[in-house]
């Protein structure tokens, strides 16, 4: 996985709307596992026990990243778009501009 979609993230969140919230820890941990899930499907890995071990293992590799989101500044609606994004682009894209 690209470290670099995770900085994506992070600097859509932080060139957000005027009308935002800070994001919570529940929210980035939401937030990291959907563009995880997302990444994994398509790359084709459709077994959801291997998905499942993938998306801890970078939980812990990317725990800095995650504790970095904490308090950004989010989109009002950023997690309703994050759960029904279809990509990981949409997600960084749309969901957290």
């Amino acid at each position: 996985m690209k470290r670099l979609l995770f900085f994506w993230v992070l600097a859509a969140m932080s060139f957000s709307a005027c009308q935002s919230k800070r994001a919570t820890p529940e929210e980035c941990r939401i937030i990291f596992n959907r563009l995880v899930s997302l990444e994994l499907a398509e790359m084709g890995f459709d077994d959801p026990a291997l998905a499942k071990r993938r998306q801890v293992d970078f939980a812990y590799r990317y725990r800095d990243d995650i504790a970095a989101c904490i308090g950004r500044k989010i989109p009002a609606d950023a997690m309703a778009c994050v759960l029904t994004a279809k990509t990981a682009e949409d997600v960084s894209h749309e969901c957290l501009r």
